[in-house]
């Protein structure tokens, strides 16, 4: 089943303060960053969620041409627009597969996102400039980090 609308938003908020004896405290904010990219569900219309545990010294490859979705079906992605991942438990590193691996859309060359225990990450490209999946250039690799299993949860947009 086709997606028939998706966006990647991600937002940081924060209030400053300050206190002041004899008066009340000096605030700023709240604030808030924000950052929004929607796609046209004619051409990003593909998305593959899931929560999984890694076991410790594990691995899980993620083939973006070979995905079933929540609602069992196929997905085969030629395009990869966004990504968010959240870390309950323990740790763990994203990076492209040791074997077509997708290198050229949020880690590059043989570098890997660190998402801590607690932390979460989301990356959201607009379209025109999303990563190309092929034949050689479409595994994403999440591997288990430090000494306890991990419970991932991922999505992945695309087209």
């Amino acid at each position: 089943m086709a997606l028939t609308t998706s966006q990647a938003t991600g937002a940081i908020q924060w209030i400053f303060s300050k206190a002041n004896t004899g008066f009340a405290a000096t605030k700023q904010g709240a604030d808030q960053l924000i950052g929004t990219v929607t796609y046209d569900s004619a051409t990003i219309n593909k998305g593959y969620g899931v929560t999984q545990t890694i076991s410790v010294g594990s691995s899980q490859n993620f083939d973006l041409t070979a995905l079933t979705d929540f609602v069992g079906d196929s997905v085969n992605m030629t395009k990869a627009v966004a990504f968010m991942i959240t870390a309950t438990g323990g740790a763990c590193k994203v990076k492209a597969g040791a074997t077509n691996g997708l290198s050229s859309w949020f880690v590059q060359d043989s570098g890997s996102l660190y998402i801590p225990a607690g932390g979460f990450a989301l990356i959201g490209w607009p379209a025109a400039v999303g990563a190309t999946v092929s034949g050689s250039a479409k595994v994403i690799n999440i591997a288990q980090s430090g000494a306890s299993a991990v419970t991932v949860t991922v999505m992945f947009i695309g087209g």
